[in-house]
């Protein structure tokens, strides 16, 4: 990550190195917009707290990572666990948030997510419980 000035628009922005891609190019996301110098650190240090050293898949999206995520959890959880896991992925998370970079979400996106699935997640758009909802993305 780094923090530049873009001095055509007189502000500040920042430079998140994601992974390679597939064909070795260099994958950046530019985060842009930020007034002074500071709001772009500070969001530099809020991104750095929130992924760390993480490592992402190629593209960096959510359903990439969760994916990935699964495969890792085929060592560690019972066979009726991942099941539910992996439905409850690929049925609610990823039709939604899949294409989402991992470092695009934020509070507003999440809380969307499940406003969404509360009023018209389930099948044909019907309500979903909030148990279910709970059970169904570890709320």
């Amino acid at each position: 990550m780094s923090v530049r000035q873009d001095p055509k628009r007189n502000t500040w922005y920042d430079v998140i190195e994601l992974p390679r891609g597939d064909d070795g190019k260099r994958n950046q996301k530019f985060v842009r917009g930020f007034e002074t110098e500071k709001e772009a650190l500070k969001a530099e240090e809020l991104a750095r707290k929130q992924f760390g050293q993480s490592e992402l898949a190629a593209d960096g999206t959510m359903a990439a990572e969760l994916v990935k995520w699964l495969e890792e959890r085929e060592l560690d959880v019972a066979v009726t666990t991942l099941s539910n896991y992996r439905n409850a992925i690929m049925k609610y998370i990823i039709p939604r948030l899949g294409a989402r970079r991992l470092y695009d979400l934020d509070r507003q996106t999440i809380n969307d997510f499940y406003r969404h699935l509360l009023r018209k997640g389930g099948r044909r758009g019907t309500r979903l419980s909030a148990e279910t909802v709970r059970q169904s993305t570890g709320h």
